[in-house]
């Protein structure tokens, strides 16, 4: 029976290209999740053995509903860890329908798999990812510079915006901005509305990758729209604790490919994504104490983000392995602190690499780590890409 992996939908969606490139098909089942809380819900719940969602990207930084989910991951989603990652080229495409097409082809369905994209286009129809009933696009369907004046609305995910400022600067005035669950539920719902209309047309546009457009039979509009050439965002892989197959966490379960496997150096390095506070914010040099601890181990920091602390503050120590104060401490120690009117208080989450023959400097780093911090968790260890 086939895996069943979770991944932020619809179909099209950037998250699923990632999933393609990391789940091959036929061997796993791709099933797409309307958020990514509910990817994670899923893994946790063991609805799907996997899960994949977006982490960061190179032109925005952190996805910040992913990186919300981390910091409450050992009271709300415990067995839930980070076991891989994924790159993938983003395009933005402006898509739409503007203006009606003269002579709509016969439909014909476009099936998705790794092996069939490519810069976010379909290349084949192989497969075993459901068909997309999708008109072909054609060069008289997508002039090279459509009128906009018609444009009113445009949808997308909130991580998009910050990708495409210069082009939403040239927008005609007025143009509003609707956030969207995924670019590819952008795409979707711009289909509809043109699909629903007498004229096949809409005045509401997508942001979204050509992909998307080629699935959803909507016209690109522009290309290649974001701020930055090279624009990268980087998936998280979602499994589950137990399923880990080795001690570090860095290990992958029976039947996924494994990460790094190609290119030498990438078999010898290791990523942990770890978040802690610190005892007090009124203490200078506090953070300082705790990243002076990586530079002393010999571990290069690759990411850094601050979160404000959850409601519950995320205590549950010993995610590597070893006890921690658990839920009820968490909670305990939160209603302690709003007791005492504590404000402005931050998790502050860490990604480090280690090679081959640093294992026990990653030990003794955690080790330290945890006396001049509190609420240390590991999130997850993996081969890194």
């Amino acid at each position: 029976m086939a895996d069943k992996v979770a991944y932020l939908g619809p179909k099209a969606s950037y998250t699923h290209q990632a999933t393609l490139q990391h789940f091959p098909t036929p061997a796993h089942t791709l099933d797409p999740s309307p958020s990514i809380s509910s990817v994670f819900t899923s893994v946790q719940s063991s609805k799907t053995k996997y899960g994949v969602v977006p982490f960061e990207n190179s032109s925005n930084g952190a996805v910040l509903p992913t990186l919300d989910l981390f910091a409450t991951l050992p009271t709300t989603n415990p067995d839930v860890t980070i076991i891989g990652e994924e790159f993938v080229s983003v395009k933005h495409c402006l898509l739409g329908r503007l203006v009606a097409r003269p002579s709509p082809s016969p439909s014909k369905p476009v099936k998705l798999s790794a092996s069939g994209i490519r810069d976010g286009r379909v290349t084949t129809t192989e497969g075993s990812d459901p068909a997309v009933r999708s008109p072909p696009l054609s060069s008289s369907a997508t002039p090279p510079a459509a009128d906009l004046s018609g444009l009113k609305v445009l949808h997308t995910h909130p991580q998009a915006w910050g990708q495409i400022t210069r082009f939403l600067a040239s927008l005609p005035p007025g143009v509003e901005k609707l956030d969207s669950s995924s670019t590819s539920a952008a795409a979707a719902k711009v289909a509809k509305l043109a699909a629903g209309s007498a004229d096949g047309t809409t005045s509401e546009a997508a942001i979204a990758s050509r992909l998307a457009g080629e699935v959803y039979g909507l016209d690109v509009l522009r290309e290649g729209i974001n701020d930055r050439v090279g624009n990268v965002t980087r998936f998280f892989v979602l499994g589950r604790r137990d399923d880990v197959t080795d001690g570090s966490g860095s290990g992958t379960a029976s039947g996924e490919r494994q990460a790094g496997k190609e290119g030498g150096a990438r078999k010898t390095r290791t990523k942990t994504l770890l978040h802690f506070r610190v005892p007090s914010h009124e203490n200078p040099g506090a953070l300082a104490d705790a990243l002076a601890v990586f530079k002393k181990w010999g571990l290069s920091l690759t990411s850094f983000y601050t979160r404000p602390e959850p409601e519950v503050a995320d205590a549950t120590e010993g995610r590597d392995g070893e006890g921690g104060q658990g839920k009820e401490g968490a909670m305990e120690e939160a209603g302690e602190e709003a007791q005492d009117g504590n404000r402005w208080r931050y998790i502050f989450f860490v990604e480090f690499a280690s090679e081959v023959g640093q294992e026990e400097a990653v030990a003794a780093a955690l080790e330290e780590l945890r006396g001049v911090s509190r609420g240390l968790a590991v999130v997850g260890r993996w081969g890194s890409k």
